[in-house]
């Protein structure tokens, strides 16, 4: 890892906001004390006031203002301030090693990815645009994945994870089971019910303007008990879902509809130039 220096200025305002679409999510807050995690997307973090603090998989803490940390990779974040924005990029919407060298790839293009960020989130609501335009300028690079393996992403997204099986998801794409787990493995590099059980705790950002109790999101979620829900959860964000709740009331929550978000993935997908591969998740990009 190499550190990034800059930073916004103390004086500037940010918006406490939860922006959430079925392929990215936005946050600008207080980030608290979160226990170590490991969330299954792209995530970017980006210094609001001062440099924060993350160490990878156990490892040695480094000081940054920007890093962009792969799927399921453990980390642990703290800052001084505990303010901080992330914004988080589902893997099978993105090429994440083009996406990795476009955003992060010179010290040039990390100052410019920075201070993009930093201006996205200090934009009012009624000045939002496309949700790539906004904070990176142009839509990243898709990841073209098999048609099949798609058709059962979408069934997963569209049931928020829940109860939906490997055999449902297969008859809805018309594959074998065995298949469709091989394309999970060698497109995405995870396990099906790796991607679901993501999927699972992902659905509980869209719950936090709601007031639910926790065995209900639990069980809507497909899971058995609120303990079960809570462990997984927690090895996610670092938090427990309680305290995701009550922290919640800093944030306003805005969500995309799903069809506003096909629109646009469907845009990404006639404009981006990626061929189809597995997103490189053995090392960070700081």
């Amino acid at each position: 890892m190499s550190p990034t220096s800059g930073g916004a200025s103390p004086q500037m305002e940010f918006p406490r906001i939860l922006r959430v679409t079925d392929t990215r999510i936005a946050i600008c807050g207080r980030l608290g004390h979160p226990a170590p995690r490991a969330m299954g997307a792209w995530l970017f973090y980006v210094a609001l006031h001062r440099p924060f603090s993350i160490s990878l998989c156990g490892g040695t803490p480094e000081t940054h203002t920007l890093a962009l940390v792969p799927p399921w990779m453990p980390h642990h974040v703290t800052t001084l301030d505990r303010d901080i924005a992330m914004v988080i990029v589902e893997p099978e919407s993105v090429d994440g090693s083009m996406m990795a060298s476009r955003v992060m790839g010179t010290a040039a293009a990390r100052r410019e990815s920075e201070n993009r960020l930093q201006a996205a989130f200090r934009q009012s609501q009624s000045a939002w645009t496309e949700f790539d335009e906004q904070f990176f300028g142009a839509p990243l690079p898709s990841m073209r994945l098999n048609q099949r393996l798609r058709q059962a992403i979408d069934h997963i997204v569209k049931n928020d994870g829940a109860t939906v099986g490997v055999a449902d998801c297969a008859e809805n794409a018309r594959i074998s089971e065995s298949r469709l787990m091989h394309l999970f493995d060698e497109q995405l590099g995870i396990t099906f019910r790796r991607f679901r059980n993501w999927r699972r705790a992902r659905n509980l950002l869209t719950r936090l303007d709601d007031i639910p109790r926790l065995i209900d999101v639990a069980l809507d979620a497909g899971y058995s008990d609120a303990t079960q829900f809570g462990q997984h959860v927690r090895s996610c964000y670092g938090y427990t879902p309680k305290v995701m709740f009550t922290g919640s009331r800093q944030f306003s929550v805005i969500q995309t509809s799903r069809q506003v978000l096909h629109d646009s993935y469907a845009r990404f997908q006639r404009n981006g130039a990626a061929a189809t591969s597995r997103s490189s998740t053995n090392a960070a990009v700081v």
